[in-house]
């Protein structure tokens, strides 16, 4: 069953519009019904009577993902001028920040785009340019005049779509770190590897771009906390791995 409660409306740019969720797959095909779940969302406005659609999809091409890949593949394949499809295969971090030496930590942050495995530098940068300009790769001239809507999503809308969305937030539309965090739409924290991933680009924005987040993983502790795939278990501070050393090559 398509997983619709984390579907939330993110932003507005001239006449394109930004969402955010889980997997729009329904017993194993694409849904067509997601026009009326981002429609729900973004009520009391109302969305534009026609629109070209640009799927962000966050999911991994593994055992588990992969039919969901499939299945939205095929169907903007087989309907072009309904919109595109992105795969931005998205695993997040095991390295964590606040367990890596300061001088080793202050040279990562300034390379962040050479060895996240996440380009989400680029990635976040390019979703706000498409925003910006309703030009895709993809689309067909016969829609061009057509207002874009965007939709991020991994598959339930909670980690991969945490970190991608989050560092929207924290980088376009100027939010801190506490009201980022605040309104994830899920009952749990962010899975650990995409929070992660998440510090590391918000302590990057400071670093290159001059912001000044504070704050980055205090509501879990010292570190933050995160979910670690165990329903039991909230980590609250980064656990260093083996290995992880200032000299340790970046994962």
């Amino acid at each position: 069953m398509a997983e619709y409660g984390s579907v939330r409306f993110v932003d507005k740019v001239g006449n394109n519009l930004l969402f955010r969720g889980g997997a729009p797959i329904e017993n194993g095909v694409y849904d067509k019904d997601l026009p009326s779940k981002l429609k729900n969302a973004y009520m009391p406005l109302q969305l534009p009577p026609q629109f070209y659609l640009v799927i962000i999809c966050l999911l991994h091409p593994n055992k588990d993902d992969s039919p969901a890949i499939a299945a939205e593949l095929k169907h903007f394949h087989d309907n072009p001028f309904a919109g595109e499809v992105h795969l931005w295969d998205t695993l997040g971090t095991d390295r964590c920040y606040f367990t890596t030496a300061p001088g080793e930590r202050d040279r990562l942050v300034k390379s962040l785009d050479q060895w996240l495995g996440d380009p989400l530098i680029w990635r976040v940068a390019t979703l706000r340019q498409w925003l910006e300009s309703s030009q895709t790769p993809y689309k067909p001239q016969a829609v061009i005049d057509l207002p874009c809507v965007f939709y991020v999503h991994c598959s339930g809308g909670c980690d991969r779509t945490g970190e991608m969305i989050g560092g929207y937030r924290l980088r376009y539309n100027g939010r801190s770190w506490a009201d980022m965090w605040a309104e994830q739409p899920c009952r749990r924290p962010m899975g650990c590897g995409n929070y992660r991933a998440l510090q590391w680009y918000a302590f990057w924005l400071n670093e290159t771009c001059g912001l000044k987040l504070s704050g980055i993983g205090e509501e879990g502790g010292p570190a933050g906390g995160c979910y670690d795939g165990n329903t039991s278990k909230v980590l609250k501070l980064c656990s260093p791995l083996p290995g992880d050393t200032a000299s340790a090559v970046a994962r």
